[in-house]
């Protein structure tokens, strides 16, 4: 179990609801024997209790961000079906990145592109903004962003929390809105924005 984020959160009344849809996994008929569990993650100790409570093993992993966590996902499973680490980096050397998902485009006048727009959720954002920002050094950041979908009634209140964390963790040259939520969000007033509510 990667992450209990907002994805879907429109489907379940709130963040407690879907972790508990989460630990549906946990309790099966029959149960699984061992279940692999984010450390890192809001909801760590109340799924390892449920895993517990069913007698199931319980392994750890954790990272400094999304990228170390699923990371750390991948390589604790593989250690526990007995790849050595040499195999699982030389595995992991090989992955290529799903459509859409961090793609670099260099662009003819200088620059890069980092194409992220597969899906977002406030957790995927962040990460991917973060991404840009070391990406770019010391050059200036452009972010072309989107609504977030399904995040039903909380959707206002997490897209302006994705701005105000964005302003106080970016500072981007610029930033271009598509979509109808951009229009309710309050950027710093020194901030470059443009809204678009149709591409």
């Amino acid at each position: 179990i990667t992450h209990v984020g907002y994805t879907h959160l429109a489907q379940f009344a709130n963040r407690e609801a879907l972790a508990e849809a989460k630990v549906e996994i946990l309790e099966g008929n029959p149960a699984p024997e061992h279940v692999f569990i984010n450390q890192s993650d809001d909801f760590c100790d109340f799924l390892m209790d449920r895993a517990r409570a069913r007698g199931i093993a319980i392994y750890g992993f954790n990272g400094a961000d999304a990228f170390a966590q699923n990371r750390a996902a991948v390589v604790t499973l593989a250690r526990h079906f007995g790849l050595a680490d040499a195999q699982i980096d030389a595995g992991l050397r090989t992955v290529l990145p799903s459509p859409h998902r961090l793609i670099h485009h260099a662009l003819p006048g200088g620059g890069m592109l980092i194409d992220d727009s597969y899906n977002a959720n406030p957790h995927s954002m962040r990460a991917a903004c973060m991404y840009a920002k070391d990406a770019a050094g010391s050059q200036p950041v452009g972010l072309m962003l989107g609504d977030m979908l399904e995040l039903g009634f909380e959707s206002q209140r997490l897209h302006q929390e994705l701005a105000d964390w964005i302003a106080g963790n970016l500072s981007p040259a610029w930033v271009l809105w598509v979509g109808v939520e951009g229009k309710n969000i309050r950027w710093p007033t020194n901030f470059l924005v443009n809204n678009v509510s149709d591409w």
